[in-house]
């Protein structure tokens, strides 16, 4: 399983996440799943995990602005 696999599972799998948005990490097996997701939460999980865990160097700004922009295009 891959650094960010692992990373993802951590966060699917903290109860606030799972009760709230009725998620469940096991539906998410890898990182591509999560970003292929239907689930706002989880692809935004996804995104800034894909995204921190790049090579390609980007700010806090950055990253706060792309994941803002999914998300008010995701619940608009």
């Amino acid at each position: 399983m891959a650094r960010a696999d692992k990373i993802l599972k951590t966060f699917l799998s903290d109860s606030i996440i799972k009760d709230k948005y009725n998620v469940d990490s096991e539906d998410y097996p890898t990182l591509t799943h999560a970003l292929n997701s239907d689930v706002p939460i989880v692809k935004a999980i996804a995104i800034i995990i894909q995204d921190v865990s790049s090579e390609i160097e980007m700010n806090d700004k950055q990253l706060y602005q792309k994941v803002i922009s999914f998300l008010n295009r995701t619940t608009a």
